[in-house]
């Protein structure tokens, strides 16, 4: 398949995340100069399978960057990152940057939290089709879109009713 996100545009054979994947993209992430000026987290179902072991329970693996909003260092962790999951390990590393970090194992059913995140581009594209688009958002350089959301998401919320439970996020520097 072909995958466009933002400037990044590359064939993908898909490759669900494993630990060893993760492990690996980690390393070479964490080399990048700008990783230092941030905490970094892991969030969402690819922590089940850091903690429990659960193979191929998502199809992605969430990252978060928390810290200054400063703007060049966010582009360069979220593009570069986005980029070596995609082109080396042929996985989708959804790197984003958030003002706070949402901790959903401690949010209510009915709770919710303004987060203010950058994200690589407004669109994502499969084989020249848009999958997924942004529209309450605005692009503040070239590999940089900003938006604010509210979490636990509309799935976040459907999934903790039907009884799953988020583990913490860890903190990976």
């Amino acid at each position: 398949m072909r995958i466009k996100y933002g400037n990044i545009e590359t064939d993908l054979i898909w490759n669900w995340p494993t630990k060893e994947i993760f492990h690996d993209w980690k390393k070479d992430f964490l080399e990048l100069e700008e990783s230092k000026f941030f905490e970094i987290y892991v969030v969402g179902r690819f922590v089940d399978t850091l903690v429990l072991g659960h193979e191929n329970n998502t199809s992605d693996i969430d990252v978060i960057l928390i810290g200054d909003k400063d703007i060049k260092k966010i582009e360069k962790l979220i593009y570069e990152g986005t980029k070596l999951g995609l082109e080396k390990y042929q996985t989708f590393f959804d790197v984003l940057w958030f003002d706070k970090l949402p901790i959903y194992a401690h949010m209510e059913k009915k709770e919710s939290m303004e987060v203010d995140i950058c994200i690589l581009s407004d669109k994502w594209i499969i084989d020249g089709k848009i999958q997924k688009q942004y529209y309450n958002i605005k692009q503040i350089s070239e590999n940089l879109w900003n938006m604010k959301m509210q979490y636990p998401t509309l799935k976040q919320k459907n999934r903790i009713s039907e009884g799953y439970s988020y583990l913490e996020p860890i903190r990976i520097l």
